[in-house]
């Protein structure tokens, strides 16, 4: 009996994920850079991860959940309607998402992240799930990447949309660890705008000791810092700034 090979093995996964997620209009292959994490690339001297991927999949994913809530609850103002989309589109939902469609499984890590579950990190998964979003976007155009994060991702999700008046100060909450962990307060920056005048979105970043934690958009500049605030603690949440108290001097 010939050992099996494992890009043959690969390859089957890859082709069967695709078929049980509505997706066989895309190549495998096409599927290696978003599911490429930032630690598989260094330990194999890769030029690309799914980082950029995730930037673009990110976008997308909020664009049509802003759709998808606007249609689906006419009844509710712009304060409700961010919340919703803020809780429907945070990282920890969406790697719960990832993981049950079964991206764990798929996902190229490094050793050591693999070795220490990465492959069931939120922060993980999501980004990988936001990456994918971005390849049917860029192969199979904005319709079909529509239908898929509609059908993958959000109707599978509205079943834990948090009920009405639930909804966080994300950017107190970042002040208040900032200022427990790092023993300052977050500093936040606009880093963009687009649109017209009457109908523009901001973008802004927040960083902590000067360590970036996450970018955010908005209609509002408030708006885009608490998007950017949730979007920190999503990924304080998960771990990925365990570090950054170490790494300040002592009061």
């Amino acid at each position: 009996m010939e050992p099996s090979n494992p890009a043959d093995e690969r390859g089957a996964s890859l082709r069967r994920f695709l078929h049980e997620n509505g997706l066989e209009g895309l190549d495998p292959a096409s599927l290696d850079q978003a599911l490429t994490h930032r630690s598989f690339a260094f330990e194999n001297n890769l030029a690309y991860d799914n980082e950029r991927l995730e930037f673009l999949g990110d976008a997308i994913i909020a664009a049509v959940t802003s759709e998808y809530l606007y249609t689906t609850h006419p009844e509710a103002d712009e304060g409700r309607l961010s919340k919703l989309r803020a809780h429907l589109v945070s990282r920890q939902l969406l790697g719960r998402r990832a993981g049950e469609m079964g991206l764990g499984g798929i996902i190229l890590l490094g050793r050591g992240e693999r070795e220490t579950g990465g492959g069931k990190r939120w922060s993980i998964l999501g980004s990988a799930l936001e990456a994918l979003v971005a390849v049917v976007y860029l192969r199979l155009g904005y319709a079909t990447a529509s239908q898929f994060i509609r059908r993958s991702i959000l109707q599978p999700l509205a079943g834990v949309v948090p009920p009405r008046g639930v909804g966080d100060d994300f950017k107190s909450a970042l002040q208040e660890w900032a200022q427990r962990v790092c023993r300052i307060v977050p500093v936040y920056a606009r880093v963009g705008e687009e649109g017209p005048a009457d109908s523009k979105s901001f973008h802004v970043e927040v960083k902590v000791a000067g360590r970036l934690l996450a970018r955010g958009s908005g209609a509002r500049i408030k708006a885009a810092e608490n998007d950017a605030a949730r979007r920190a603690l999503d990924k304080i949440k998960a771990g990925e700034f365990d570090d950054l108290a170490g790494s300040l001097p002592p009061a």
